[in-house]
């Protein structure tokens, strides 16, 4: 995709963003390509990538960029604190690389008694390109396959995983349909069959991305329930009744 931004600023430093998703996109498996122009000349230092997560918190790359065409893989680069020169809000919270919300460029601040300077960084291409997404593990720990009667409490557990970001909901599926769904671990839920028959559980998770994989299923059979209850005095122990004399019983 291509995208310009530009950020003017008087005698300061300041960013030049691009919004992303919402949830976040995973920067160990993304490659940029990006195309910046400016009059590099005028800033003290070049500008550098910088990248704010879901948190809000922003980080630099260590590499500086260079006018004209920037390609690279973000895989194992090293991302670092932002200056305060550089006019971009710090926090003082680890930098997620894993969730990131907005990528952009930074240019260092630049004071100039009695000179007024406006800096333009423009990014005239900027090419995300997503590396081969590995889906997330998942799999249904509970229940297991077998019978449960009318009524009963069955518990749903599954245990999830993303090897390259973070898994950001698990859905328990009950024929196919979702039944319930979980944000954050443990992933559980209970369920209370109304109706006999043969259901098939499975477990579905996702992640930052979108992608989901879908775990192991079981088969439960759901019976009629079983339990009766027989009518009358419990506990009741009676006298015997005799003609002429007061009859009585208690109840135990």
């Amino acid at each position: 995709m291509v995208n310009e931004l530009r950020r003017s600023s008087l005698n300061y430093g300041g960013i030049a963003f691009i919004q992303l998703p919402d949830a976040g996109l995973n920067l160990t498996g993304t490659s940029y390509r990006i195309g910046v122009s400016g009059s590099f000349a005028a800033f003290p230092q070049a500008p550098r990538l910088v990248a704010r997560d879901i948190h809000g918190n922003w980080a630099m790359l260590d590499q500086p960029l260079v006018s004209g065409m920037n390609t690279f893989d973000l895989a194992g680069k090293n991302w670092i604190n932002v200056p305060s020169q550089y006019a971009v809000p710090t926090n003082a919270a680890t930098f997620d690389v894993t969730q990131v919300t907005a990528v952009g460029l930074a240019h260092h601040r630049q004071r100039t008694s009695f000179l007024e300077r406006f800096f333009i960084l423009q990014i005239n291409e900027f090419e995300i390109t997503r590396g081969t997404n590995a889906l997330p593990a998942v799999a249904l720990t509970s229940p297991v396959a077998g019978a449960v009667e009318v009524g009963d409490s069955v518990s749903l557990s599954a245990t999830a995983n993303d090897a390259q970001g973070a898994v950001t909901r698990v859905e328990f599926l009950i024929n196919g349909k979702v039944f319930a769904t979980a944000t954050m671990p443990p992933y559980n839920a209970v369920w209370k069959p109304i109706t006999a028959g043969t259901y098939t559980i499975a477990a579905r998770a996702f992640d930052t991305t979108g992608a989901s994989a879908i775990s192991n299923e079981v088969q439960l059979t759901v019976t009629a329930d079983t339990s009766t209850v027989t009518p009358g005095l419990t506990g009741a122990s009676l006298a015997t009744a005799t003609e002429g004399q007061p009859f009585s019983f208690t109840l135990g």
